[in-house]
């Protein structure tokens, strides 16, 4: 495993008690980022190596990908375009070649393949190499099927009904895809450990046939269909976190035909109960997870694509959501991320446009830590810069000595390691063993006492 590479840093963390059950939310927008043609998807990282926060987006029309380097406020340089295959709908972002620096991937419907193009790690990407998958890939997703330490793909092929795995070697080369039948219009996926087996399981929606299927890993990279879930019309956007922390995977679905958003509670055994649903705004096309609101719990954030606007839910420690508060964006909302884009340490969003060729930022003006906490600083700092081996360590100057829980979610709002407990015997430095996490960004979610906040990190 590779090593943790820090930037040196100091982090002011606020402590105190939270005067309200539930913190209001607070969104400003920023003058939206022009891309090119018909944008579909969007993802970020730090790909020039600054330590501020750039997008990458998926153009459809021009065939072509954006990328825009942060300025740490919102705003962005003007987007710099690198070709791809045909149609590009989908992408996603991780260290594919294990060099250090973040790598790009897309799922190009017009010539069923992917593109995928290595990163220098100055926001500059080299040609893209293609890997032909089945027919109508909408959809692609990183992550290590077999446990091996370098980053695998996988694609939802629309057309074909099938999702497609293809198997990295940490050089930036890719096996040929191993292809699964799932059902009609097989659409988003999210991976998580669904069954409680320690090996990543993957979920699709299936838009044509309104269901999602589950589909059990093995570990080594190989997986078997577990079964199909019926669902609302067109679910067409999916993602998963333990929302109501009993230790097993949720699901949150966004389903475009119904203007609803379904919400099922995983049972640990790759089954989950009947959904709740939630109304949000018409034509509901991706949906993402983060904390808005600064509480601690997991909120989902919907883009509503013939209503130009977003939806956000702020979610309970029980699992449940409030009534969606809607934000305007520009036309055609598809694809919604969230990440800090202004470095104040709390969870923004950023909206492609599909018929303004843009993207909408929505920076998140909540006060809590101002208002909502009784305010009590203390200092975090992550040592030493980079860090070696397959650890945390950060000091805490703590005036309490209550037991600390460490939470790790990953850049989609997964959680990859939950609850974990360190008792506290004096002395300030904790050393915290990530295990077999893969590369990519984590956010460090510290609780001691009343005290909550999230740190974000880097694994490479």
């Amino acid at each position: 495993m590779k090593a943790l590479l820090f930037r040196s840093f100091v982090l002011l963390l606020f402590t105190g008690q939270i005067v309200n059950a539930q913190s209001p939310l607070c969104f400003n927008s920023y003058t939206p980022a022009d891309v090119a043609s018909e944008p579909m998807s969007l993802t970020s990282a730090d790909f020039n190596e600054d330590g501020k926060i750039d997008i990458a987006v998926a153009d459809r029309n021009d065939d072509k990908i954006s990328i825009l380097l942060g300025n740490n406020n919102g705003s962005f340089a003007a987007a710099t375009n690198y070709p791809v295959g045909s149609i590009p709908f989908y992408i996603t972002t991780a260290d594919f070649n294990g060099d250090g620096h973040l790598d790009l991937a897309t799922a190009n419907s017009g010539t069923n393949t992917i593109s995928v193009l290595l990163g220098m790690g100055n926001g500059m990407f080299g040609a893209a190499t293609s890997y032909t998958v089945d027919i109508g890939p909408y959809f692609i997703i990183s992550s290590d099927f077999n446990n091996d330490g370098s980053i695998d793909l996988a694609t939802g092929n629309f057309f074909a009904g099938t999702i497609s795995v293809l198997v990295g070697n940490n050089t930036g080369i890719y096996a040929s895809a191993v292809t699964y039948s799932v059902e009609s219009g097989a659409r988003s996926l999210t991976v998580a450990d669904f069954n409680s087996d320690g090996h990543k399981d993957i979920v699709v929606t299936n838009q044509m046939s309104n269901s999602i299927s589950i589909l059990t890993g093995n570990g080594v990279g190989l997986f078997s269909l577990f079964g199909n879930i019926a669902t609302e019309a067109d679910p067409i956007a999916i993602t998963s976190s333990d929302f109501d922390h009993d230790g097993k995977m949720d699901l949150a679905i966004a389903n475009l035909g119904s203007n609803n958003i379904s919400v099922y509670s995983g049972t640990g055994s790759g089954t989950f109960a009947t959904q709740v649903n939630y109304s949000v705004g018409t034509e509901p096309h991706s949906i993402t997870t983060g904390d808005f609101n600064g509480d601690g719990e997991t909120d989902l954030a919907v883009c509503n694509w013939h209503s130009n606007n977003i939806s956000v839910l702020v979610g309970s420690v029980s699992g449940t959501f409030a009534a969606a508060v809607n934000y305007s964006v520009n036309s055609e909302p598809v694809s919604l991320i969230s990440n800090d884009f202004n470095a104040d340490g709390k969870a923004d969003l950023a909206i492609v446009n599909l018929l303004s060729d843009n993207v909408s930022v929505l920076l998140n003006c909540n006060t809590v830590g101002v208002n909502e906490y009784h305010s009590l600083f203390e200092d975090v700092s992550v040592f030493p810069s980079p860090t070696h081996g397959d650890h945390i360590n950060f000091n805490i100057n703590s005036k309490s000595d209550k037991t600390i829980v460490i939470t790790i979610t990953d850049n989609l709002g997964q959680t990859v390691i939950d609850n974990h407990q360190i008792i506290r015997t004096g002395g300030n430095e904790i050393k915290l063993d990530l295990g077999n996490l893969s590369n990519g960004f984590y956010y460090l979610n510290v609780v001691n006492g009343e005290t909550v906040r999230n740190i974000k990190f880097v694994k490479n």
